[in-house]
């Protein structure tokens, strides 16, 4: 998943990305591990500070 939800395109940084982490917590959450698809998830950030948001951000949902 890419970094869409904010700055590039003048989405206010962090209220994209808690709705973009919202949505994907859920999807992972209301399936089954056997009906899972995935082993892993990875979110593509093009700067460090968007990272730093999104690492903060994932620790709500350990």
């Amino acid at each position: 998943m890419s970094e869409y939800q904010h700055g590039h395109l003048q989405f206010p940084e962090g209220a994209g990305l808690q709705d973009a982490l919202e949505a994907v917590v859920h999807y992972v959450r209301a399936k089954s591990p056997a009906e899972l698809p995935l082993r892993q998830i990875d979110f593509v950030c093009f700067e460090h500070e968007n990272a730093g948001l999104y690492e903060a951000m994932l620790g709500n949902y350990s």
